[in-house]
């Protein structure tokens, strides 16, 4: 059942650990690893409500992004906010990756000891909660030797404090190859410390993961391949003529935002009546948010701006036309949804994981185009969202979309039973 409000706790200091209430019975630790990244959190939100659902446990979802609320509560759900990176200026505009260098949120604890500082909060909280599970959501997709820092104690406390605790890791199937060459480094540092290692995919694309990745190999027998993990399909409607541009954390998308906005200039003179809705994000510097109220003003009938909408997702089909990034979660809530959706996928130099998602999901009928926002012009995307809404939405294919379910199963059920001899 929702609750109403359910508080969130800041966790700077490993004194602060102790204000968070202890568990009533067994609890799943679930850790969203990387803080600017939406969709960790998001799959452990997902994740943690299955479990609350179906078991008796309560769940402790851990994150940094204090931007993105959580859009359905439960009572046995409890969130703690981590201290996180931020961009070095708050009024930098990134438009690419790799991300600028980050400072830490914490005046006395320099950027570069903020992840071992993370850490120590991490594992503070576990000999708190004392999990029968943990899941450690997006752990080989960051920066391996943060990961490291940040999950190596907890991993290799509860490995030799409490080895009847469940170690998991989650991951999108997709690795980027900024940080490639560390991965034999996580392999041997710290994935030896795991039980299971979830990767968030259709079970039929096992084989070509583990070819495209050889670095799980070396854990072939700990790679559980779980569905994509999804959450509540989205409401249906009838949709009025609008269309909703949704940019997720907003790390790179400041640029596109702008198109996006040109393009519905152009696109509205031959189609009155339409209106944009653009979320933007919660991260996006204020500097950019000011701008694009400038780009947009004396147009508040057509377009509306807003940061974070909780719930958004529910309301999919509520537009006719979606537009967005082509991250993990993008792509399944598009999947889950009837209407179309154009996608602009960060795209840098050995970063092509959103890429590489939108291609997949365009091949199952959830994406009608994919659109390099580098080479688009306004022009040139207004006559995509002219041929696209002059299109029925694609037929939906097949794919496991039980990876939630699958997860939660697994992590309640924990390790198996030692026989007594």
């Amino acid at each position: 059942m929702d609750n109403g409000h359910v508080p969130r706790f800041s966790v700077n200091e490993v004194s602060d650990v102790a204000m968070i209430p202890p568990p009533r019975r067994r609890a799943v630790l679930l850790f969203g690893h990387a803080g600017f990244a939406y969709g960790h959190i998001s799959r452990c939100r997902k994740i943690a409500r299955r479990l609350v659902e179906q078991f008796p446990l309560d769940a402790y979802v851990v994150s940094s992004c204090e931007e993105y609320e959580p859009a359905e509560q439960h009572e046995a759900v409890h969130e703690v906010l981590l201290p996180p990176f931020r961009i070095g200026s708050p009024d930098f505009l990134p438009e690419r990756l790799p991300l600028p260098d980050r400072a830490s949120s914490l005046a006395h604890v320099p950027a570069d000891q903020l992840s071992a500082h993370r850490g120590r909060l991490l594992l503070a909280l576990a000999t708190h909660v004392e999990p029968h599970a943990v899941l450690l959501e997006g752990f080989p997709f960051v920066r391996p030797l943060q990961a490291v820092e940040e999950c190596g104690p907890t991993l290799a406390y509860l490995s030799q404090r409490s080895p009847q605790t469940l170690r998991c890791a989650g991951f999108n199937g997709v690795a980027t190859s900024l940080w490639m060459g560390e991965h034999a480094s996580l392999v041997e540092r710290a994935l030896r410390e795991l039980d299971r290692l979830f990767v968030y995919v259709d079970p039929v694309e096992r084989s070509g993961l583990l070819e495209r990745s050889p670095w799980l190999r070396q854990i072939e027998a700990r790679v559980h391949v779980t569905g994509y993990v999804v959450g509540a399909p989205p409401d249906k409607a009838d949709a009025p003529p609008q269309i909703l541009a949704m940019f997720g954390s907003g790390v790179d998308a400041f640029r596109k935002i702008v198109l996006v906005a040109e393009a519905f200039f152009e696109f509205s003179v031959g189609h009155p009546g339409f209106a944009l809705h653009i979320v933007t994000g919660g991260q996006l510097p204020e500097r950019g948010y000011r701008e694009i109220l400038r780009l947009i003003e004396g147009r508040g009938d057509v377009i509306r701006l807003s940061r974070v909408l909780p719930g958004l997702a529910r309301r999919l089909n509520h537009y006719r036309l979606v537009i967005s990034m082509g991250g993990y979660n993008a792509c399944t809530e598009l999947y889950q949804a009837s209407t179309r959706g154009i996608v602009l996928p960060r795209v840098a130099p050995d970063f092509g994981e959103q890429m590489e998602q939108a291609r997949k999901f365009q091949q199952v009928g959830a994406i009608e185009c994919i659109v390099d926002a580098e080479a688009a012009s306004p022009g040139s995307l207004a006559e995509v969202m002219t041929r696209t809404l002059a299109r029925p939405p694609s037929r939906r294919l097949p794919i496991d979309i039980g990876g939630a379910e699958v997860a939660a199963g697994s992590l309640a059920r924990g390790k198996p039973s030692r026989s007594v001899a």
